[in-house]
């Protein structure tokens, strides 16, 4: 009998260390889980930026490639989109 009970006793104290890591695991995955939705929404805006300044970009490149083109007399743009110089 007493074997017995030493062997409940050391499985109770397996068990409660055993219970205490299940515990901490599940919460530290779920403060892992937070923070990859925190990390996926800021990537999401921080791709919404990058769209918005590449459509900007190429908006002000348009502006300035039109620019250039009325400013040089309609010469259109050579190789390597450099513009014709205007003849001296």
């Amino acid at each position: 009998m007493r074997a017995l009970t030493a062997a409940h006793e050391k499985l109770s104290d397996d068990y409660a260390v055993v219970s205490s890591q299940y515990q901490h695991s599940t919460r530290v995955l779920r403060e892992q889980e937070t923070q990859t939705d925190a990390l996926s929404s800021a990537l999401k805006e921080s791709e919404g930026r990058v769209a918005d300044l590449d459509r900007q970009l190429a908006a002000e490149k348009q502006r300035v490639r039109r620019h250039l083109r009325r400013a040089r007399g309609g010469a259109p743009p050579v190789a390597g989109g450099r513009f014709r110089s205007r003849p001296a």
